[in-house]
């Protein structure tokens, strides 16, 4: 039930539902201690997603799944459809993942 929209010109990201947000954060939990510690994304990720609420860019995905791919895991696989209210909300307050 997410929704792709153009962040910025050329630059895609996902509003999500909160059942595909929770499926994203076990995905990325379950890899993240295998990213380099040079990989400038995976704080950028952390920022945006976590701390500010933001949608997902489709470029953090293909980077998660990519980790994923090298561990031997399922990718984690969004496909667009109707959002629901929780999707739509532009509060970044109410969809920040507490920490």
């Amino acid at each position: 039930m997410a929704r792709r929209y153009e962040c910025m010109p050329g630059r895609y990201a996902w509003n999500l539902e909160k059942c595909e947000e929770e499926i994203l954060i076990a995905g990325y939990e379950e890899i993240c201690r295998y990213i380099p510690a040079d990989q400038r994304w995976r704080a950028e990720f952390e920022n945006h997603f976590f701390d500010h609420g933001s949608g997902i860019a489709v470029d953090y995905v293909d980077r998660i799944n990519a980790v994923r791919r090298r561990r031997g895991v399922d990718e984690i696989v969004i496909r667009e459809t109707d959002i629901l209210d929780y999707g739509r909300s532009l509060d970044k307050m109410f969809t920040a993942v507490p920490g």
